[in-house]
């Protein structure tokens, strides 16, 4: 398979004998005569020290030459993905967000937060706790209450339960379910 981020996925037959590929197909045919925009990597210091490896595209009227210089700031969607854990999360998207602002990329007033699962989570949580920095969001199956996801998680589930319950709190336990109800509020 060759990927890249401007061009949707192709796949190659290999034969190993002859040492030669062969194209088989392309996974979205439609787009192979578009132009796409180029996705570039940056790692973003966090105000806690790490670093946040994150990816952004910039619009082609915006970047023509696809060199990840905004000519002017446009409207940004914070994608955030599933899967994340710890309590500064919302930091990490709050410093990218200031990091974005900072580089021209955009503006704080034109800032959308997106994701799906933990990343719907996230949506959820950043425009409850800091609705001034979002101008709106979309959540794809993000959890809105975890007492409600942990108990509604199917037996063959299990030990993703557990994983759950060690990281989030176990709403069973009485201490652990006043700390899953705060974390909603």
């Amino acid at each position: 398979m060759l990927t890249r981020s401007d061009a949707s996925a192709k796949y190659y037959l290999y034969d190993r004998a002859s040492g030669k590929a062969t194209f088989w197909f392309d996974v979205r045919p439609a787009l192979a005569q578009e132009k796409l925009s180029v996705m570039h990597p940056v790692e973003i210091a966090a105000r806690d020290g790490l670093k946040l490896v994150s990816y952004y595209s910039l619009p082609l009227e915006a970047d023509p030459a696809g060199s990840g210089k905004a000519a002017h700031p446009v409207p940004m969607v914070l994608f955030v993905h599933g899967g994340p854990w710890g309590r500064k999360m919302h930091d990490d998207l709050l410093d990218a967000v200031a990091w974005a602002v900072e580089h021209g990329i955009t503006t704080r007033d034109k800032v959308a937060i997106m994701g799906g699962s933990y990343g719907g989570y996230a949506t959820l949580a950043g425009l409850t706790m800091t609705p001034d920095e979002f101008a709106c969001g979309v959540d794809i199956v993000g959890p809105s209450n975890l007492v409600t996801l942990l108990n509604s998680i199917p037996p063959y589930w299990a030990s993703f339960r557990a994983q759950l319950t060690t990281r989030m709190g176990d709403p069973a336990t009485e201490q652990d379910a006043r700390s899953c109800t705060s974390a909603r509020r």
